[in-house]
């Protein structure tokens, strides 16, 4: 029964990886940028090309900015902006699955998982909303309307990110050490709380 359990969970993850093939490629350890989920996201990469320290890198606000211009990423539509939705939503399922593979969780380990999964989706969800309205602040707003969007961006990402760490303490403090040294690879380098 338990290989037939973890065989379908395998193929649901693998699955999930062949619709957006960027999420198993973490190389976070290379290269530690830290972009608007928290850090070197393969999610955030397919979106906009890439994003740089902060929030202005190449995939969020565009990359050479000119007058007149948004430049290449999410303020053009290549990005975040686009990316709403089901389609968002079928990252972060795609995105947990493959952890929830990776990390081997239990039986004994489901609720602690059900626990972060949930807070992940949520701080994603709380995410998006702030984002939709930064962007329409940032095409209609003046320099210090969108000064305080960005301000309330990073904000809400600071508040949102420690509203998981606790599910993400229980579900570390549930881990063996073999599957703590997987999580050390994967939760908290990509995607931020993912």
């Amino acid at each position: 029964m338990w290989k037939l359990a973890s065989s379908t969970l395998g193929i649901c993850a693998l699955s999930a990886l062949l619709v957006v093939p960027a999420l198993a490629q973490d190389n976070s350890e290379n290269a530690p940028e830290m972009g608007m989920m928290g850090g070197d996201c393969p999610m955030m990469r397919m979106m906009g090309g890439g994003m740089g320290h902060g929030m202005m890198g190449g995939g969020m606000m565009g990359q050479g900015m000119g007058k007149g211009q948004m430049g290449q990423g999410m303020m053009r539509g290549h990005g975040m902006g686009m990316m709403r939705g089901a389609r968002m939503g079928a990252m972060v399922e795609a995105r947990l699955a493959y952890l929830k593979f990776e990390l081997g969780i239990t039986d004994a380990q489901k609720d602690a998982w059900a626990a972060y999964a949930d807070a992940v989706r949520a701080r994603v969800a709380n995410m998006q909303g702030v984002h939709q309205a930064m962007m329409e602040t940032m095409q209609t707003g003046n320099a210090l309307n969108r000064m305080d969007a960005r301000i309330k961006g990073m904000e809400t990402m600071l508040s949102s990110l420690k509203e998981v760490k606790p599910a993400a303490e229980k579900l570390y403090a549930s881990l063996s050490d073999d599957q703590k040294k997987v999580a050390d690879q994967l939760i908290g380098r990509a995607c931020g709380a993912m």
